[in-house]
């Protein structure tokens, strides 16, 4: 009983995980990044860390979502 507990709660988190990631790169999309750009592109593997898609969650503003993912490119040196 408790392997089942155990397995259906790692079930459970890869699909919030899951959940979680596609609402963030929606918000991308939203915010003016184009599917299949560079930008599209460093989302994705920026948003591996749920940190990081914790702080894309707290901006209100599609230029603020995008403001700050252009920042993080700039701090990562995507973009010079």
């Amino acid at each position: 009983m408790q392997k089942n507990n155990e397995v259906a709660n790692k079930v459970m988190q890869g699909e919030l995980r899951k959940k979680d990631i596609s609402e963030c790169m929606d918000l991308v999309v939203n915010s003016g990044a184009k599917e299949g750009s560079v930008d599209h592109f460093m989302v994705g593997q920026l948003f591996v860390k749920p940190k990081h898609r914790d702080v894309f969650h707290t901006f209100k503003t599609k230029a603020g979502r995008f403001k700050w993912l252009k920042l993080w490119y700039h701090k990562e040196g995507y973009y010079k």
